[in-house]
């Protein structure tokens, strides 16, 4: 559902405190890709990424799949929060 508007910065320090509550669940190297994802979403929250930089293209699958989720969260392009797309992977 498109929004047409960014989402307030109470929204967004609101999602950033729930990603940072989050705990990995898992063997060590699943807990460890999750925490990276979640930092990833967090610092697209907080400062954003650049995805023209060439920089981008050293970023897994998987990070460049969670920026752009949580920058479309973040613009008001979807409704399903960054936080919700972990439901498996943390307790």
């Amino acid at each position: 559902m498109r929004k047409d508007f960014m989402r307030s910065k109470i929204e967004i320090s609101e999602e950033i405190k729930s990603l940072l509550e989050l705990k990995p669940i898992g063997k060590f190297k699943t807990k460890i890709k999750t925490k990276n994802l979640i930092n990833f979403a967090v610092e697209e929250l907080k400062f954003g990424f650049d995805q023209t930089a060439e920089e981008w293209e050293e970023y897994t699958d998987s990070e460049q799949d969670i920026v752009v989720q949580t920058n479309l969260w973040k613009n008001g392009d979807i409704d399903e929060k960054p936080s919700e797309s972990f439901e498996n992977l943390v307790k």
